[in-house]
């Protein structure tokens, strides 16, 4: 699992500890002080499950946001093992953008 500090938080934080715990307020608070290849390279370190979890966590427009920013390095690729309705629901949230 992805190993991040987080402000105020002397420890270091684990991605998958987040998801799991459903820090909704914490993993927005991390994703928005990654660049993209860290993004990416974060969330490509969880498994199938954590993917899943992490983008119904996060809810389409959020998704669809890191979605599109690690699109182009080739790390989004685990969109296509969610469920077809998150699916629907993230790409409705980007072609909006």
């Amino acid at each position: 699992m992805a190993e991040m500090k987080i402000k105020d938080q002397p420890q270091p934080v684990f991605l998958g500890e987040l998801i799991q715990s459903n820090d909704t307020a914490q993993i927005e608070t991390v994703f928005e002080e990654l660049l993209p290849v860290e993004m990416a390279r974060r969330i490509s370190s969880l498994n199938k499950a954590d993917h899943i979890h992490l983008l119904e966590i996060l809810g389409p427009v959020k998704s669809a946001s890191i979605i599109l920013k690690i699109s182009s390095l080739g790390t989004a690729n685990f969109v296509t093992q969610l469920p077809t309705t998150q699916k629907v629901s993230i790409v409705k949230e980007m072609s909006r953008d």
